[in-house]
């Protein structure tokens, strides 16, 4: 691939290259904890959907309304379930904003420890939570920042407190609002019909962002200057609105971690294998006699573990995701974007230094091998092979391609070279999946005259838990964008604190200027 640095590009390079040597004047801030404001103060926001309360916590010296929970959608139980969301009804009186909505219903398949496996799960998950800065210098509306969370479409949550926003509100002085989805087979099972036509999760968000552009003006959000940011699933999530006509015109800026719209893809007949038993699932759950929705829940859950006994964890895990050729994603991502068949948008987009490493965090059945003093070139050839199965290599490159790219990386493989051989891998398995996809997606955006900033995240932290050989991995920027070393300041070193102040300001600045 051609280097990102050719003069010749049509675009605009950002390279930040993240990392802990980075400071300046600019990131000596005073840091302070958060504190709840009086109750005799507590915030209250007419929205087109109703009224809502919520809390004021205190950073840096500026105060922030916080309102959590808030419904942009009808629950999506029972006759709505696996259907596209529909708006959510007004309430009366005042809702509550001040408790972390639940998770929607998730199943890691056997994930690495993450930050919110301890929150409770409901299929009644479609809220979203905002920060908004209170002081108002200017008449202004201010930049409006959605978070769009990753978990590869199966797993995560606007409640994780990963993603609070009230620090980047608080220092950056925009209005911050993170969403809820549906997920794995909930937000994304295609059986081919109406009553469960795929992307459901897509359209959750779609519908968020709708309820945004209606309602964030009185929070003092300012819905012509709204940039999305996500990581993972979440960035892939944002290519996917970046291309899809319902998306036009709800953003205008748009923050791509680690993820783009060419990973996890898969068109109606890619999973017509699937079709028989996700239409049987759904007739399951829609045609029973039972008179209460917990039978029908248990039922539910039950179709999803015969499923996984039947076809085996990772076949099902990797079963749900986004699917084209339908009404939110008419065409083919590569279509799409090297056509220049896409929504206007400045977009900011990058990886992190050792991606690859997290896929062997995930993967169960590598874990025993990637922690074994015995990392051998034979061993290595066996796994890369494993991989190249997993993910289709064959069927999206050809039996020419693949067995070029494998010959490339094993010939590079040394022997009983314990530190080389593993650092090899990871390369390969984060080129693959993330690396390699997002550069090429910033070409391909440039070819358009799109204005396109890349960044690479290179600093290791010890307090995610991680092995050592996976530092600087997936997700690990995630902290640093969300000012959690401000917020904790005693888990963090100075280093780190000057690094999060650094990447909140790369991160507001590119929101409200592009």
């Amino acid at each position: 691939m051609a280097s990102l640095m050719l003069i010749a590009y049509k675009f605009a390079l950002l390279c930040l290259l993240i990392h802990a040597e980075w400071t300046s004047d600019a990131t000596k801030v005073v840091i302070g904890r958060a504190i709840p404001d009086s109750p005799t103060s507590v915030p209250v926001v007419t929205t087109r959907s109703g009224i809502v309360s919520g809390d004021t916590v205190e950073f840096l010296g500026k105060r922030v309304n916080v309102f959590l929970g808030i419904p942009y959608a009808q629950p999506p139980v029972g006759h709505l379930r696996l259907r596209k969301p529909l708006p959510v009804e007004p309430w009366s009186g005042t809702l509550n904003a001040t408790r972390r909505p639940n998770q929607c219903r998730q199943n890691p398949f056997g994930w690495p420890p993450m930050p919110g496996k301890s929150l409770s799960c409901s299929e009644d998950c479609l809220y979203l939570n905002v920060w908004a800065p209170t002081q108002t210098d200017t008449p202004e509306l201010r930049t409006v920042m959605v978070w769009i969370h990753g978990g590869d479409f199966v797993l995560g949550s606007s409640s994780w407190d990963f993603y609070d926003g009230a620090m980047l509100a608080a220092y950056g002085d925009v209005v911050v609002v993170s969403i809820n989805y549906r997920l794995g087979r909930l937000g994304f099972l295609n059986a081919a019909s109406d009553e469960a036509p795929g992307n459901q999760g897509l359209h959750d968000q779609n519908m968020a962002l709708r309820w945004v552009n209606d309602n964030i003006v009185h929070f003092g959000g300012n819905k012509s200057s709204i940039t999305l940011f996500g990581q993972d699933a979440g960035a892939s999530s944002i290519a996917m609105h970046m291309m899809s006509p319902l998306s036009t015109g709800l953003f205008r800026r748009a923050i791509l971690q680690s993820g783009g719209p060419f990973w996890k893809m898969r068109t109606s007949s890619m999973i017509e294998g699937h079709v028989p038993l996700n239409t049987k699932s759904v007739t399951k759950v829609r045609n029973c006699t039972v008179r209460t929705r917990k039978q029908i829940d248990d039922e539910f859950e039950q179709a999803l573990a015969d499923a996984v006994l039947r076809r085996g964890v990772e076949d099902v895990y990797h079963m749900y995701g986004p699917t084209f050729d339908n009404e939110f994603l008419p065409l083919n991502p590569h279509m799409a974007f090297s056509m220049g068949l896409f929504n206007d948008a400045e977009v900011l987009i990058g990886s992190n230094l050792n991606e690859g490493a997290w896929e062997f965090l995930r993967h169960m059945k590598w874990r025993t091998f990637i922690n074994a003093t015995e990392f051998s070139s034979l061993k290595l050839l066996h796994y890369i092979k494993l991989f190249f199965n997993e993910y289709g290599f064959r069927k999206h490159l050809g039996s020419q391609a693949t067995e070029g790219v494998y010959y490339y990386y094993a010939s590079n493989l040394r022997g009983l070279d314990v530190l080389h051989n593993r650092e090899y891998v990871f390369e390969f398995i984060g080129d693959y999946l993330y690396t390699c996809p997002t550069r090429y997606f910033a070409e391909t955006l440039g070819d358009h005259n799109t204005t396109v900033y890349y960044y690479r995240f290179s600093h290791a932290t010890a307090l995610l838990e991680r092995p050592p050989w996976a530092a600087a991995t997936h997700f690990d920027e995630v902290p640093f964008v969300f000012g959690r070393p401000l917020r904790h300041p005693e888990r963090y070193t100075t280093v780190e604190k000057e690094l999060s102040v650094a990447m909140m300001d790369a991160w507001v600045t590119f929101a409200k200027n592009g």
